[in-house]
């Protein structure tokens, strides 16, 4: 219970001082599971949301018209899943759709799929000696230079030493 006054006095305080308090969650529920939920949800008037992986419980009660959650289950239709990500921000009433796309080395620092895993153990184990500044150097670079490439093409060119 302390806990949840404390961030909803926060919450309060920030809305007055014209601050902010941001909130995150892998599930819109999750925010509910706290006593404050009702008031963070209430408070917030800039949200962003992205892939929830089909995890679309809650959105109704975070305010999200049904438009808006129609919208937001689409950020995971992405036919060029390597490339960019979708981005829905709701913003008071208006609301927007939009593409964030990282760099070739930026996308190897935080990628968290099984099949870029793959490629970056075939490369750790093909030069066991080199920092991970080289590991992402070098994937990047990959990515840059050949940006529709799969897991196939990667591990192949890691195989045949061209990186």
């Amino acid at each position: 219970k302390e806990g949840s006054d404390l961030i909803k006095n926060w919450c309060k305080t920030a809305r007055k001082f014209n601050g902010a308090v941001g909130t995150i969650t892998q599930a819109p529920e999750d925010v509910f599971k706290s006593a404050a939920g009702s008031a963070i949800a209430q408070a917030s008037t800039v949200k962003w949301v992205v892939d929830l992986g089909g995890q679309f419980e809650g959105l109704d009660k975070l305010g999200f018209s049904p438009e808006a959650i129609a919208a937001i289950k689409t950020l995971g239709n992405n036919p060029q899943d390597n490339a960019y990500r979708n981005i829905f921000v709701q913003f008071g009433d208006r609301k927007l759709s939009l593409r964030s796309m990282a760099s070739p080395k930026a996308y190897w620092l935080y990628t968290t799929k099984p099949d870029d895993a793959d490629c970056e153990a075939a490369l750790r184990s093909r030069e066991p000696k080199w920092s991970d500044l080289q590991i992402i150097d070098a994937l990047g670079t990959m990515r840059e230079n050949n940006p529709t490439w799969g897991r196939e093409e990667y591990l192949a060119a890691i195989a045949g030493g061209r990186y």
